[in-house]
C-alpha cells in the first residue's frame, strides 16, 4: 500500500464542502437515502455514519437489502483543475434500522459502520511461530509479543501474505516498534504503509508486552499510543471502486489546515462556533473493560453420547472391526463439560449446564460453547502446560493420565478418545458405568471484566455512558482450588501466571477521566463548529486561522502561534435551519452540512 501523504507537515487552505453527501448501495446511488451524520475519531480512524429515508410498505425488505450490501457515503469535491473527486467518508455495512429515530412518519434511520472498524474488532486470523523445522501455526492464537529478556521476535524474516516480517520465536530477540507493527499488520492483513514512521521511533524497543489474544485494534493501540502514532486513512471512489490507503504516522505530523474566521469583510467565516465552556458537565458513567477472567481448574466431564447406544459387544466400538462405526463413534469416546447445556436434554440427559458463573465469578450470557486452553501453571520452559487428560476406571477413586490418543476439541470444552480400539480396562469400566474422564486446563470467560466510576454534576442530567476498552492492558487470571496444580502453586513448588489487575484498571480509568478533562487536568479540549462537510479533515491534522495563528485548547484563534489544535474527532451533520455560535447566531438556508471538530492542545 502506497503512502498518501508526506511525513512532513503540509499546509492546506481549508474549504468546507457544501455539496450534499451521496449514499451508494453496491456502487449505485440510492436517492431514497439521505445522510444524517458521520463521525471519525480516535487514533485508529474509526468511522460510523447514519442515513435516513422515507419508506412505507417496503421498509423491512429495504433493510434486508441494506444489511447484505456495501454502503458508501461520499461527498463530491471539485479539484483546482475542474475535475470532481469523490471523497469517501464511510464505506461499510448497515448494522440496524430504527423507525423511531426518524423525523418522518414513514421514514427509517439506518446506522452503518465502516468496514475498517469491523476488521479492527476481529481476532487475529493467524499467528505464526518460527520453529526448528520452519513456520508453525499457533492454533490457540494465545501469543504475546514479550519484552525485555523474554523477547520472542524471530531471528529470521518470513513471508506472510505480501509482507516480509519477523514472526514469533521462543527465546528470541526483542521487539521494536516497527517490527511489532509489521507483524500485526501482516498477521491481520491490514495493508498499512509503515514507511512514514520516523526512524528514531521505529527503532525503539517495546516497553510493554502486546497480547495478541484480543482484537486487532487492541493490539495496534498497545503499540501506537505509547509512541504517539496514529493511523490515517484516505478513501476515494474512482470508477465505481472504493480505493483506500492507510498509513501509520506520528500524531503531530499531520497537515496544517488554515481556517477563515469571521471578521473584516466576512459576515460569516468558515468557523461559526467555538465551545470552550468548562462548566460542570452532566453526570456520566465511565466504564473500563478488559478481557474476562481466565481460570485454570480440573474439570470432570460427562457423557457426550446417546446412552441408548451403550451395552453392545466390544467390537461395536472399534474403528477397525465395525463397518457402521460412525453410528457409535461418540460412545465412550466423547466427554464434554456441557458448559452451554447442549447435553442437558434428550437424548443425553446429563443434568444442568456446568456452572460457569461460579468458576468465573460472573454470569456468561448467553450460554455458549467454550474451549479448553493451556494451563496457567507453567512447565520447565516457562510456557503454560498443555491440557492434561486423566481417566479413572474405579468411579473416580484413582486417576492416571489417559494412555491413548486424545483430541482436545476446538468447537467446545470437550475431549475425544481417538484410539482405533479403546483400552480394554477403560472400555470394560465404561460399560460398567465406572469410567470417568477429567481435564486440567483453563477456560476463558467471554464476558469482559469491568470497573465503573461516575463524573459530572448529577443535578445537571445524565449523559450516555463512556465505555473504554483497556486494550489487553490488564490481566485477570487465577488457578482455582479444584486444579490438581493448586497445592503446588500455593506452596511455591509450581509457578503460574496469576493476576488480578482490578485495582490497576480502576486507577487507569481515573487517569483516562482526568485526561479527558472530566475530573480536571490533562489536555484541554475545545469544540470548533465549521460550515461545510470538510471531507478532507482527518484525526491528527492541526487547525490554524488565516493569519497563521493556532487554535488553542481554549478556542482562542489568536492565542497560540505555530502549534495549533490537534484534531481528535470530526463529526458532520446534514441539517436545515439555525446554527448557533458563541459569537452570535445566523440563519443558514437549505440543507447545510455543519462539521464539529474536537481539538486537543497540551
Amino acid at each position: 500500500m502506497k503512502a498518501c501523504a508526506s511525513v512532513n507537515a503540509v499546509e492546506v487552505s481549508g474549504a468546507g464542502v457544501e455539496s450534499p453527501a451521496v449514499v451508494f448501495v453496491d456502487g449505485v446511488p440510492e436517492e431514497r437515502l439521505l445522510a444524517r451524520w458521520y463521525q471519525t475519531a480516535g487514533p485508529l480512524d474509526r468511522r460510523v455514519a447514519q442515513v435516513g429515508g422515507g419508506f412505507k410498505a417496503d421498509r423491512a425488505l429495504f433493510l434486508e437489502r441494506l444489511s447484505k450490501a456495501a454502503v458508501t457515503l461520499a461527498v463530491p469535491s471539485r479539484l483546482v483543475d475542474g475535475q470532481v473527486r469523490w471523497v469517501v467518508l464511510v464505506h461499510g455495512q448497515v448494522l440496524s434500522g430504527n423507525a423511531e429515530l426518524s423525523d418522518s412518519r414513514d421514514g427509517c434511520v439506518y446506522e452503518f459502520v465502516d468496514s475498517w472498524n469491523r476488521l479492527l474488532d476481529q481476532k487475529l486470523p493467524a499467528i505464526w511461530w518460527q520453529g526448528s523445522s520452519g513456520l508453525v501455526h499457533d492454533a490457540d492464537r494465545s501469543a504475546v509479543l514479550r519484552v525485555g529478556a523474554r523477547g520472542n521476535r524471530s531471528t529470521g524474516v518470513w513471508s506472510i501474505g505480501d509482507e516480509l516480517v519477523h514472526v514469533l520465536q521462543e527465546n528470541g530477540q526483542q521487539w521494536t516498534v516497527s517490527t511489532a507493527l509489521a507483524v500485526v499488520n501482516a498477521f491481520a492483513g491490514l495493508g498499512l504503509f509503515l514507511g512514514m514512521i520516523p526512524h528514531e521511533i521505529g527503532r525503539l524497543m517495546l516497553s510493554d508486552s502486546v497480547d495478541l489474544r484480543g482484537s486487532v485494534g487492541q493490539a495496534l493501540l498497545r503499540i501506537l499510543e505509547p509512541h504517539g502514532l496514529i493511523v490515517q486513512r484516505d478513501i476515494t471512489r474512482e470508477s465505481n471502486r472504493v480505493i483506500e490507503r492507510r498509513a501509520v504516522r506520528p500524531e503531530g505530523s499531520g497537515r496544517v489546515i488554515r481556517l477563515g474566521w469571521a471578521g473584516g469583510d466576512h459576515t460569516w467565516g468558515q468557523v461559526v462556533g467555538v465551545d470552550a465552556d468548562h462548566r460542570a458537565k452532566r453526570s456520566r458513567q465511565w466504564v473500563a473493560r478488559d478481557e474476562g477472567w481466565r481460570v485454570e481448574s480440573t474439570f470432570e466431564l460427562v457423557h457426550g453420547w446417546d446412552p441408548s447406544l451403550e451395552g453392545q459387544a466390544d467390537s461395536t466400538y472399534s474403528k477397525a472391526d465395525n463397518p457402521q462405526f460412525n453410528t457409535y463413534a461418540n460412545v465412550y469416546r466423547l466427554w464434554v463439560l456441557n458448559e452451554d447445556g447442549r447435553f442437558s436434554g434428550e437424548p443425553y440427559n446429563q443434568g444442568p449446564a456446568f456452572d460457569l458463573e461460579t468458576l468465573f465469578g460472573q454470569a456468561v450470557a448467553p450460554a455458549q460453547p467454550l474451549r479448553f486452553l493451556s494451563n496457567l501453571t507453567l512447565d520447565d520452559t516457562g510456557s503454560g502446560k498443555q491440557p492434561i487428560v486423566e481417566a479413572s476406571t474405579d468411579n473416580g477413586m484413582n486417576w492416571k493420565v489417559y494412555p491413548g490418543l486424545v483430541e482436545v476439541r476446538a468447537d467446545r470444552a470437550a475431549v475425544y478418545l481417538r484410539d482405533t480400539v479403546l483400552d480394554t480396562e477403560f472400555l470394560s469400566a465404561a460399560q460398567a458405568g465406572q469410567a470417568r474422564v477429567r481435564v486440567t486446563a483453563s477456560l476463558q470467560s467471554p464476558e469482559p471484566v469491568q470497573v465503573a466510576r461516575w463524573s459530572g454534576n448529577p443535578f445537571a442530567g445524565e449523559q450516555p455512558a463512556e465505555v473504554l476498552d483497556a486494550g489487553e492492558a490488564f490481566s485477570f487470571r487465577r488457578v482455582a482450588s479444584q486444579s490438581i496444580h493448586y497445592a503446588g502453586v500455593v506452596n511455591g513448588t509450581l509457578d503460574a501466571e496469576q493476576a488480578d489487575d482490578t485495582n490497576a484498571m480502576d486507577h487507569w480509568l481515573i487517569n483516562q477521566m482526568l485526561l479527558a478533562d472530566v475530573a480536571g487536568g490533562g489536555q484541554r479540549r475545545v469544540g470548533v463548529t465549521l460550515i461545510g462537510s470538510w471531507p478532507w479533515l482527518r484525526v491528527g491534522d492541526r487547525l490554524i486561522n488565516a493569519s497563521g495563528a493556532g487554535v488553542d485548547g481554549m478556542g482562542r484563534a489568536e492565542a497560540v502561534g505555530g502549534g495549533g489544535g490537534r484534531v481528535r474527532s470530526v463529526r458532520c451533520t446534514w441539517s436545515e435551519g439555525r446554527v448557533s455560535s458563541g459569537r452570535g447566531q445566523g440563519r443558514l438556508s437549505g440543507c447545510v452540512p455543519v462539521t464539529e471538530v474536537e481539538l486537543a492542545h497540551e
